[in-house]
């Protein structure tokens, strides 16, 4: 993202193209790249924890977590979903979060993924979105 940024100069954050040819070179990385490492994941999971709340872009950034989950591990995407999730305001966001995680559980099961982080996120989400 930040590469992309710096070379073109009509670069919006609104524009979808844009967003979904760069969603889809990130999941062109992460199944061809042999070397992705954590570091890799790290700078991408700010973008990707903005657009879960985009129903537009939901389904290619899940698969994209997904896919990442099984390039590094579930439990360090799923970390960085919480940590990104814990700062969101939008409620789309904090669903959406949650149902990624939820995913993530059923596909790779709870001993793989941060048991106790998630428990005090889903504390923290429904204390914030209940009146």
């Amino acid at each position: 993202m930040r590469f992309t940024k710096s070379k073109m100069k009509d670069w919006k954050e609104s524009n979808i193209n844009l967003i979904k040819e760069s969603l889809a070179l990130f999941g062109a990385i992460s199944q061809n790249c042999e070397k992705l490492g954590k570091r890799s994941v790290f700078i991408m999971m700010p973008f990707l924890s903005d657009k879960l709340g985009d129903s537009k872009l939901l389904a290619l950034v899940s698969e994209l977590l997904l896919s990442l989950s099984e390039v590094v591990t579930p439990k360090y995407v799923g970390l960085q979903v919480i940590k990104h999730a814990s700062t969101a305001k939008s409620p789309n966001v904090i669903k959406e979060s949650c149902n990624i995680l939820h995913k993530m559980t059923e596909d790779f099961g709870g001993m793989c993924m941060p048991l106790k982080e998630m428990i005090d996120y889903a504390i923290l989400a429904v204390n914030n979105t209940n009146p």
